[in-house]
């Protein structure tokens, strides 16, 4: 039985990898077309009472459309978190798929992020930023709701602690 077990694991690691290979089959620089989709909406603003309900977290998660076996299980895991910390954290989502590349990178670059997004290697990845878009933590592969919200809110105790 704990074979079989594996055996179907690999199978699930195989299909993810193979269509994450695919997909950068073109490099990321040079994809084309749309590809984000964003939860929620980052804020930028000078005035102290706008500082005060700006996120003091970003999470992103990068993903690729054709990664049915992982990222279809984070997705909606993210989109439970964005909705359950609210303002405090913006969740973006941004697809790496070849066929939506240049969008993938703008919005990377519109986040602050771009040199992190670049070193992307696999997905799903969630990365979590402070408000300080210093990265804090980098979680690869599918997680369970609870690695993800203790990462997030570990971030937001320290930001308030700053």
């Amino acid at each position: 039985m704990l074979v079989k077990l594996f055996l179907v694991f690999d199978l699930l690691a195989l299909s993810c990898l193979c269509a994450i290979a695919m997909s950068l089959s073109t490099p990321l620089l040079a994809r084309s077309s749309e590809g984000h989709r964003e939860i929620a909406q980052a804020t930028e603003s000078t005035s102290t009472a706008d500082q005060e309900r700006a996120p003091r977290a970003l999470v992103v998660l990068v993903y690729d459309q054709h990664c049915k076996a992982w990222c279809t299980k984070v997705r909606p895991i993210m989109q439970e978190l964005a909705s359950e910390l609210g303002e405090d954290v913006n969740v973006v989502e941004i697809d790496s798929s070849a066929t939506v590349g240049k969008s993938a990178i703008k919005t990377a670059e519109d986040l602050g992020i771009i040199r992190y997004y670049k070193d992307v290697d696999m997905v799903p990845v969630v990365m979590i930023f402070d408000s300080k878009k210093k990265l804090v933590h980098e979680l690869g592969g599918p997680k369970t709701k609870e690695t993800y919200k203790a990462a997030i809110l570990n971030t937001l105790k320290n930001a308030k602690n700053k």
